[in-house]
């Protein structure tokens, strides 16, 4: 009997065990059958399975994406009984159910039939952000009793975690966690299939089927017949997730943060203490927070056969990345090197160089990120115009000789808003200038003045707008 597309959604309300793990999945063998439906007689009947009836398949075209009931197979009286669908003959792998379901592509009555298997589950209790779990099943394509007839292989089977149920005209391209993408599945024989998964969000269904796009399938011909093109069957077993025992929450954290850690296990018993210090219990809860000051192991009931360990690693914001604020004068530059144990960062204008060179005045900083930790740094580069510091002379001889007449700051660029003052001894102003041409030839009220010290006041502006001045002595030497 021939089987098409179908997605089967699995209502469950139960919770078992097995060992240490919490199973999810109810009545994941099929073996619950609906007491006032009874066993099924014919094929695509599955909703007479307890908890597996919950598709709708109504307005679907069936030129376009066939979504034919899957098929369920029991018998309550004998277990590991034979099915022949299509006369590929299965052997239950446990008990006396399974279901089917179809994948790949097939040539129907002049169309084109893209068509999909899926099987889908609600768990019992929703998968949690952070926790482990061990998913497993078991798949055969059946033993062959006709290979004329019946031997299509398709690879592509992918587990999808949701917390919605998958549309019927959704399934094809969806996204799955969980994918044997490389793998074209020819199994004659049962073949268990088991991974682990970490949760990232909360998910309340979990879908097994063949979700790959039509570029991306794969199909093998174990057949002779061209009426079967590109369809492959496959019927599966004991579909199970566990919860498994562990711990997780916030293993890296900035210094002065806190972690938030939350653990889990089958026999709710929790008590947690610093591996440096396991007879000292900082907390009787499945959660923990904790503000380490440094690298720390936590374990999770130290010395029982349920111990557990996470390491929460705290990092240390970088004190210094760059040198002191320093000057460089105008055209020149200066090259900022990050130090070697930097390894992610940017700079305030987005690039992320292992040096840059500078050459203009400014403020420049850079972030500096390990995980979500984020340390930052800034120098102040200054550039004042080198070649036009004053030059001032200490004395001068002002004998009319032509030759050092004159007291006169000399510079080598232009400079505004000059003014030069300056004193004798008892404090009295012998001179006063407001341009840098004009120096003072020793006099004061057309006196020469004796030998001796003065002293000068000089202010000034230069063209980047810095504001100078100097103070110091003169020497008239006769």
């Amino acid at each position: 009997m021939l089987i098409k597309f179908a997605c089967v959604l699995i209502a469950i309300q139960l919770l078992f065990y097995n060992g240490n793990a919490q199973q999810l999945v109810y009545n994941g063998g099929f073996e619950e059958v609906l007491s006032h439906m009874g066993l099924p007689d014919d094929y695509a009947q599955y909703s007479h399975c307890a908890g597996w009836k919950e598709l709708d398949f109504l307005n679907i075209h069936p030129t376009k994406n066939q979504h034919i009931k899957p098929s369920y197979y029991v018998d309550s009286a004998v277990f590991n009984l034979t099915i022949i669908e299509y006369k590929a003959k299965v052997t239950t792998f446990n008990g006396a159910a399974v279901m089917s379901m179809t994948a790949g592509f097939k040539k129907n009555k002049g169309f084109e039939v893209n068509g999909r298997g899926c099987l889908s589950t609600k768990f019992i209790s929703p998968m949690e952000p952070g926790g482990l779990y061990e998913v497993s099943f078991w798949t055969t394509n059946g033993v062959l009793s006709d290979t004329s007839l019946w031997g299509w292989a398709t690879n592509g089977l992918g587990i999808a975690f949701t917390g919605d149920k998958i549309r019927l005209d959704a399934i094809i391209g969806h996204t799955t966690q969980i994918q044997f993408r490389d793998e074209i599945m020819w199994n004659p024989e049962w073949k268990n299939y088991t991974t682990q998964y970490i949760a990232d969000s909360t998910y309340n269904y979990l879908s097994i089927g063949f979700f790959l796009s039509s570029s991306l399938t794969e199909v093998a011909d174990f057949s002779r017949d061209p009426y079967f093109s590109h369809e492959s069957h496959y019927f599966f077993d004991d579909i199970s997730v566990y919860r498994l025992p562990n711990i997780f929450g916030d293993t890296v954290i900035c210094n002065g943060e806190s972690a938030k850690l939350k653990a889990y296990n089958n026999h709710h018993i929790y008590k947690w203490s610093e591996s440096s210090k396991p007879d000292s219990v900082i907390s009787y809860s499945s959660d923990l927070t904790v503000t380490p000051k440094a690298t720390t192991t936590y374990v999770l009931n130290p010395g029982e056969t349920s111990e557990m360990k996470v390491t929460v690693r705290v990092i240390q914001k970088h004190p210094v990345i760059l040198d002191n604020d320093t000057s460089i004068c105008l055209g020149e530059e200066i090259t900022l090197i990050i130090p070697e144990n930097v390894s992610q960062f940017q700079w305030q204008d987005g690039s992320t160089h292992e040096s840059v060179n500078i050459s203009q005045a400014g403020n420049y900083w850079i972030e500096v990120f390990d995980h979500h930790c984020v340390s930052s740094d800034t120098i102040n580069i200054n550039t004042p115009l080198c070649e036009c510091e004053a030059i001032i002379p200490n004395s001068f001889t002002p004998n009319s000789d032509n030759l050092n007449d004159v007291f006169l700051p000399r510079f080598g660029c232009p400079v505004f808003n000059y003014k030069m003052l300056i004193f004798n001894q008892q404090g009295g102003l012998v001179f006063e200038s407001d341009s840098e041409n004009s120096g003072w030839d020793g006099t004061f009220a057309g006196h020469l003045q004796s030998s001796g010290n003065f002293v000068f006041i000089l202010e000034y502006d230069l063209a980047d707008g810095s504001k100078h001045d100097a103070k110091g002595k003169i020497t008239i030497l006769r």
